[in-house]
């Protein structure tokens, strides 16, 4: 069964099956799904709406949808009218079609994130003032993850021109936490143009000028 899933997938890749836009209402889900995804629609929504339907449905001829219920769900709440479809023939055989529903979902849970190395990225998103909350990590899970924070990123480095001096500090915040220094950021941000050309990140020139009015230096 595995080698025929395969198969499918090199198939329709070798016959060059085009993606289809059809209208969100010819679709049909498949009345036996076993994912259950309706706690993942509003993140699923959010990441289309920031970055696009970029992952086709697979269905089968008759526009059952084997792989992407949860897209499928998401572009109902964005009132899409159409998505992007794959329609692979093979898919019209049930055994196929089940089999090829259930690996998708389960290959996906299989994996698992690599702690340091995602929270090294969400720091360089987040020094870059990037909205991570298209991520889909609630409060909490983003403190834990941050938790994984090399220490080598509170350690003073030197920039290539040698001239200047920067260093990278992390905190572990709750969630009530987050939302008090987001908002004095926020503040501080309003307030103008930090007088520090040294450095280019605006969080980091906000969390300053907040210390230097708290220091009484303003």
């Amino acid at each position: 069964m595995k080698a025929k899933i395969k198969n499918i997938v090199v198939e329709a890749n070798k016959n060059n099956i085009p993606i289809e836009l059809v209208e969100i209402g010819k679709l049909k889900p498949f009345d036996k799904n076993p994912r259950e995804n309706d706690s993942a629609v509003d993140q699923v929504a959010e990441s289309i709406r920031k970055f696009g339907f970029n992952q086709p449905i697979v269905c089968n001829s008759d526009y059952v949808i084997c792989v992407g219920h949860t897209r499928y769900k998401s572009a109902l709440k964005l009132k899409m009218k159409t998505v992007p479809v794959l329609v692979v023939p093979f898919l019209d055989d049930e055994n196929e079609f089940i089999a090829y529903n259930i690996a998708d979902n389960q290959t996906g849970s299989i994996a698992i994130w690599d702690d340091p190395r995602l929270a090294e990225l969400i720091l360089q998103l987040k020094n870059e003032d990037y909205d991570i909350s298209v991520l889909a990590f609630d409060d909490s899970e983003l403190a834990k993850i941050m938790e994984n924070v090399d220490d080598n990123y509170g350690v003073d480095f030197e920039l290539p021109d040698g001239d200047r001096i920067i260093q990278q500090m992390t905190f572990v915040l709750s969630a009530r936490q987050i939302e008090i220094v987001q908002m004095a950021i926020d503040r501080a941000k309003n307030m103008g143009k930090f007088n520090d050309d040294d450095n280019m990140n605006s969080n980091g020139n906000a969390l300053a000028r907040i210390c230097e009015v708290f220091n009484g230096k303003m």
